[in-house]
């Protein structure tokens, strides 16, 4: 083993047994078939990962789900190659839905096309935390999104991470019975689910943004690869990509007009796409 390439453990949960034969050999497996609180998904595992750090945490760590080589197309070799090619980072973004990231200026914005009303639920819940965030004002790019969770970080990311989140858990632990919050349902590919894991995958971002310090890389598909993943977007996604990346949270910079122009390309060309519903899971 290179001595120079920090040890890396990321764990792939699953939840039935027959989801076994889906696991990367090069991720070690999580069983969650107990599953106690489907309601948290993948932050059950992590939290309780947590109370335990130095067994189930390494120089790098990750917890990704089942579905990681059907989501992303990557390997466990490729994820742990991208890294080791690409040492001294806080955080790596494995993030499996670049149509979706560039479609929307936040993660916000995308998360109200799909469950309506979960920026506010989630402003309302920042405020109770003592984090004051302009969620309309947000303009995430590839660098701040990690849908599904799907990021390996260190320690320094997890220690803001584990306090964030494990205070998002308390407070809404506290507020189960409020039913016009985040323990109401919404539906996802035709079932129903608590607002809360949405939640929890989009509060990576307000991880970043609180600790603006942490060095982040995202991986980026080559072109032919995201060509492939999404047929006719592919040069639209990075261009999306860059202007978000100079207007950062400043809607009012003439670079998220440029966005906006691509974006409209893109909204167009879905239209004549006839997999629009593929391509934008």
């Amino acid at each position: 083993m290179n001595p120079s390439v920090p040890e890396i453990k990321i764990h792939q949960i699953y939840y039935r047994p027959d989801q076994k034969e889906h696991l990367d050999g090069r991720f070690q497996p999580w069983d969650n078939t107990a599953n106690p609180r489907p309601e948290w998904a993948e932050l059950w595992v992590i939290l309780r990962a947590l109370e335990n750090r130095s067994g189930n945490f390494s120089a790098l760590t990750g917890f990704v789900s089942w579905k990681f080589l059907r989501k992303t197309g990557l390997t466990g070799r490729e994820v742990r190659d991208f890294i080791a090619s690409r040492p001294g980072y806080d955080c790596y973004i494995f993030n499996p839905f670049t149509l979706q990231t560039a479609l929307f200026a936040s993660v916000w914005e995308q998360g109200e096309r799909w469950h309506p009303g979960i920026q506010e639920r989630a402003a309302r819940l920042l405020e109770a935390c003592g984090i004051a965030a302009d969620l309309d004002r947000w303009v995430d790019t590839f660098a701040t999104t990690a849908y599904c969770n799907y990021f390996v970080a260190g320690p320094r990311f997890w220690e803001k991470y584990s306090g964030l989140m494990g205070k998002v858990f308390d407070l809404l632990e506290e507020r189960r019975g409020d039913k016009n919050g985040l323990w109401q349902s919404t539906v996802h590919d035709g079932r129903e689910y608590k607002f809360i894991p949405f939640l929890v995958e989009r509060l990576f971002g307000v991880v970043l943004r609180r600790n603006p310090d942490l060095k982040v890389l995202p991986y980026r598909y080559p072109p032919d690869r995201q060509s492939e993943r999404t047929p006719g977007f592919g040069g639209l996604i990075e261009l999306a990509d860059e202007y978000k990346t100079l207007c950062r949270d400043d809607r009012s910079r003439r670079a998220f007009k440029k966005y906006l122009r691509v974006r409209k390309k893109m909204f167009a060309l879905l239209k004549r796409t006839p997999e629009t519903g593929l391509l934008l899971r």
